[in-house]
Formats: structure tokens, sequence, C-alpha cells
């Protein structure tokens, strides 16, 4: 089990991941419960699409930022993520919320699965970003977040 406020303490206070936006997820209820205003913004959007422009629009202004994303929504939006962010070199975290069966399908980006040695899998992940200035997408399972 990963506890959401020492997730967050490192993904937002260390890692300095400062904004973060998503279109309204459940599952994400403890995460979102968990936000502590003085290491990170929080801008719900009204839609997957308006997400990813926030957090784009963030990281075009040098913010690193977090898209929140289920599986479903994912899915929905991955290829506008591939034609705007990784074609573009426009770095941002996706966070995909999801069963532990599910598959993701496309090769074209770097994943990382969230487990309960997360600290490592955040190490990693962003250093990709940094290197490489193209979006990835952690894995987090659905019953993972306490």
């Amino acid at each position: 089990m990963i506890k959401a406020e020492s997730f967050l303490k490192y993904l937002c206070g260390v890692l300095e991941f400062r904004f973060i936006s998503g279109f309204s997820n459940l599952g994400f209820n403890i995460l979102y419960n968990s936000f502590d205003p003085s290491i990170l913004h929080y801008i719900p959007a009204t839609s997957v699409n308006t997400a990813l422009g926030m957090v784009t629009g963030a990281s075009i202004g040098g913010v690193k930022s977090v898209l929140l994303l289920g599986e479903d929504q994912f899915d929905a939006i991955k290829y506008k993520i591939i034609d705007i962010n990784s074609y573009n070199n426009i770095p941002i975290m996706v966070i995909v919320l999801c069963s532990n069966t599910y598959k993701p399908g496309n090769r074209l980006f770097k994943y990382f699965k969230v487990k309960e040695d997360f600290i490592s899998i955040l190490k990693k992940a962003n250093s990709y970003i940094d290197k490489e200035q193209k979006p990835c997408v952690l894995l987090l399972d659905e019953e993972a977040l306490v």
C-alpha cells in the first residue's frame, strides 16, 4: 500500500511537480484529500482535454506538471498526448489509476508501474522526463493508495 500523503510529498515537495490537473475520478479521492496547497496547485478540469491543455500550458511555462486520469480517460486521450506533448517535447507526468490487469497497449510512451517502493519509480520517471523532455506514464493500481 502507498500512503497518498507520502506519495504527494515526494512527488511535489522533493521532485517539485507543482501543478496537477485532471478530470474528476472517484478513485483519486484519497489523493485529492491529501493535497497540500503549500507544495502544489490543483485545478480540476471539466474534461480530459481541458486538463491536458492546463498541464501542457504549465509545462511550457516551466512548471513541472501532472495529469491525473483513469484508464478509460487515458485510453481516450493518449494519442492527443502523443501529438501535442511527445512530438513537441513538452514533458508532463501522467498518472493513470488503473486495475492491476490494465494493459495500455501503446509503446509510444515510457511506462512506469508504481509499487510500494514508489520513491525509486518516481526518481526514474523524473529522470526520464528531465533527460528526454517527453511525457511519461505512471500506472498506479486503483487499490494501492491509502
